[in-house]
Formats: structure tokens, C-alpha cells, sequence
């Protein structure tokens, strides 16, 4: 994933961008704002989209609606508007790889919905680093989200060494069946 933000060079992004398609690497623009869940913002995240997609046919969004200071008082109405962006995103974009970042608290129901209009589904397996609770919020979301769709996300800092990370891959592999992981910067393991 490729940071989408107005922080990364142009010039260098679009050289990213083409030593990545000489290696077959498919590269997803990672964008999004906190707000862009609101059915007021829908418009600029929309075009955020527009724009973005014109580099590459993947665009993942990292939105994270739940660090709204309003969410605790007003989830329900907010992730339904959050449910909404991704249908319009469909209905715009139906060949477009999509994919979304997603906490672990979220109802059931915001996770059945966000899985008819996604390709796949980054669970931030944030905070902790205890297999039994892993492997039980894994389970809880493959009640509503399709094992070929979901992939872990891990932070390299909650684990001791990329040894002890590779460990809860394999284990939370073994427990849960889930197949696709990934990292939260990674560079740090494989900067000499």
C-alpha cells in the first residue's frame, strides 16, 4: 500500500509507481479521513477516489470513522453514512479493487454490511498481543466477512521481534484459518 496523502512527492510516487509495475506488484493508494464517513464529506472522498484511481485500479481506505470525537454518541447513524460511502464507491467504481481498514468493535452488522461492497477487509488486530484474543475477534468477524477476504493486521511494535510476530501468524493461522496477513510498517524489520 502506497500512502495517497498530499505529504508523498509526486515525482516520486509516480517513479514508485512504475519500477512496481515492472516487478507485476500491484500497488493500492491507501487514503481517507476520519470524516470522509460523513454523508456531507461524501463528495470529497469521492473525488479523493476519483483522482487516485486513475494511478492504479486499487485503492485502499483507511477511514476509521470511530475516531470521530462524535462516534460513542452518534455510531449507529455514523456508520450507516460510512455503509453508504462504500455503496456509492461500488456503484462508481465496479471494477475497482477495494479494501478497508476495520477495528474490532464495530456491530456485527456494520461488518455484514461493509462486506457486500469490499474486496477485502484489513482487521487492525491492534492492542494486544495474546493469541486467545486474536483468534476470538478473528472468529467473531468471520461470522460476517468471508475468510478469503479478510487480512490481519498487525504492529510491529507489540511484538518483541519479527520472530515472536511470525509465531502469532502462524498461530492465529492454525486457530482460525485465516490466510492473509499483514504489517503495520514493516520497514522496520527489514531496515539494516
Amino acid at each position: 500500500m502506497l500512502s495517497a496523502s498530499s505529504k508523498v512527492k509526486q515525482a516520486k510516487r509516480f517513479q514508485f509507481l512504475k519500477d512496481a509495475k515492472k516487478q507485476n506488484l500491484v500497488v493500492s493508494h491507501l487514503l481517507g479521513e476520519a470524516d470522509w464517513a460523513l454523508t456531507e464529506n461524501h463528495d470529497k472522498a469521492l473525488a479523493a477516489i476519483e483522482l487516485q484511481s486513475q494511478y492504479g485500479n486499487s485503492i485502499h481506505l483507511d477511514i476509521e470513522p470511530h475516531t470521530l470525537s462524535s462516534f460513542q454518541r452518534d455510531k449507529t447513524k455514523i456508520l450507516a453514512q460510512y455503509i453508504r460511502l462504500l455503496e456509492k464507491v461500488r456503484e462508481r467504481h465496479p471494477m475497482l479493487n477495494l479494501s478497508v481498514a476495520i477495528p474490532h468493535h464495530w456491530p456485527e452488522k456494520t461488518y455484514k454490511s461493509l462486506a457486500d461492497y469490499v474486496d477485502q477487509v484489513y482487521f487492525m488486530a491492534y492492542g494486544n498481543n495474546k493469541l486467545d484474543i486474536i483468534a476470538e475477534r478473528t472468529k467473531n468477524l468471520l461470522n460476517s466477512i468471508a475468510i478469503d477476504k479478510l487480512v490481519l493486521v498487525f504492529r510491529q511494535q507489540e511484538f518483541a521481534n519479527e520472530i515472536a510476530l511470525e509465531q502469532i501468524i502462524n498461530d492465529v493461522m492454525q486457530s482460525t484459518g485465516v490466510f492473509q496477513f499483514a504489517v503495520h510498517k514493516l520497514d522496520i524489520y527489514t531496515q539494516e
